[in-house]
């Protein structure tokens, strides 16, 4: 009796490594979509007004799918956080350490501080507007603030003697290197 070769039999679902890999890809590709849509959401319209229908919407998922991934606004304003920290992060002000002379750290901060307040405008704009509503704790991490008042109170140090002027000095550098100062430079009169 002569013996049919049989035709290999399909691969059961999860028992080969490409239908995984392709389920996991669509997978990342979904939660950037909807991660892609919350920031755009966040920089036109700002995270209060964002809501889970419109990322829906926006990212062409339903809002079971995207409830799926982000069971809550904070975790998906974490996910776009984290997001826009990896993909272009703020400067690191600490870095301006290994400048010498305290004016050309002082001006290289602003000028790299700017460039970042220019690019992510509205954004930040929307999110200065919308935090204190919002009651989101901010993650962890370093934080622009921090940074802020550590640059500022390191050139307080190098360029004034006295308590009373550092502390002049550190609020003096706070306030330039702050976001509400360069939109005041940049904006036109009664510009919101």
């Amino acid at each position: 009796m002569e013996q049919r070769e049989r035709p290999p039999r399909p691969a059961r679902l999860g028992s080969s490594a490409r239908p995984v890999r392709t389920r996991q890809q669509r997978r990342q590709d979904t939660r950037r979509r909807i991660v892609d849509a919350a920031i755009e959401l966040h920089s036109t319209v700002g995270p209060a007004r964002t809501s889970f229908s419109a990322v829906a919407q926006k990212a062409g998922v339903t809002r079971p799918t995207l409830y799926a991934y982000f069971p809550d606004k904070p975790s998906l304003f974490a996910a776009c956080s984290g997001h826009v920290m990896a993909t272009d992060p703020p400067p690191d002000l600490a870095a301006f350490s290994t400048v010498a002379d305290p004016i050309a750290r002082l001006r290289q901060a602003l000028t790299e501080m700017y460039a970042y307040y220019r690019r992510h405008a509205a954004r930040i704009a929307n999110l200065e507007r919308d935090m204190p509503s919002l009651h989101l704790s901010v993650p962890p991490g370093r934080t622009i603030e921090g940074e802020r008042q550590g640059l500022a109170e390191g050139l307080a140090a190098e360029l004034s003697s006295s308590r009373s002027r550092r502390d002049l000095v550190t609020a003096a550098v706070r306030h330039a290197l702050a976001f509400a100062t360069w939109r005041s430079l940049t904006q036109p009169p009664g510009a919101s």
